[in-house]
């Protein structure tokens, strides 16, 4: 059945994240939302942030006790803004 091959495919695709990202949660479910590159650049510079869509769908992932907030908010810290004139 179509539906059993998409659960399949989806598990294995996080297990394949997870692997990636070392067993961090977190950051595989970032990459499952938005894809594994966007995680690395965004890890790799501070200044950007996720992606509205990545942010809601961690948010929903804390909602259900996926993940815990201290681990989105070490993963993925809020940039620091700039000051308004």
């Amino acid at each position: 059945a179509p539906e059993e091959e998409q659960r399949r495919f989806a598990k294995d695709y996080l297990k394949a994240l997870l692997k990636e990202f070392k067993g961090d949660l977190g950051k595989a479910l970032a990459a499952y939302n938005g894809g594994p590159g966007m995680v690395k650049k965004i890890l790799k510079d501070d200044s950007l942030a996720l992606p509205k869509e990545t942010a809601d769908y961690l948010r929903k992932a804390l909602e259900i006790n996926l993940i815990t907030q201290d681990e989105i908010f070490k993963l993925f810290p809020t940039p620091p803004r700039k000051p308004k004139r």
